[in-house]
């Protein structure tokens, strides 16, 4: 994968950002969730479809030094991420259970 013109767009992007004056760059943990959904807004279409659409508002508030804290305050927030929500203890006690033996 070539990634040059995203780090092009990256380096212009950080530039702009940090000749708009932010405060700081912070890392931060990820804490607290900055959108809120209030409703959902339901409508009909012709013909019938149906669609749902969220009806957002934003939090003010958050977690004493998280990123979301960082964000709202107008910092840069650097969190380190990983996407592995896997439960370890219940992997673990649910191959206990030797499922793959049942028939």
């Amino acid at each position: 994968r070539d990634f040059a013109d995203s780090a092009r767009f990256t380096v212009s992007l950080a530039r702009r950002l940090l000749a708009e004056g932010p405060q700081s760059v912070v890392v931060a943990p990820m804490g607290g969730r900055f959108l809120q959904v209030e409703r959902v807004r339901t409508s009909t279409e012709a013909g019938g479809r149906r669609t749902f659409r969220a009806v957002l508002g934003f939090d003010s508030e958050a977690p004493e030094g998280s990123d979301t804290q960082a964000f709202l305050s107008g910092a840069i927030t650097v969190t380190p991420l990983r996407f592995d929500w896997t439960d370890e203890a219940a992997l673990q006690r649910l191959r206990g259970w030797e499922l793959g033996e049942q028939r």
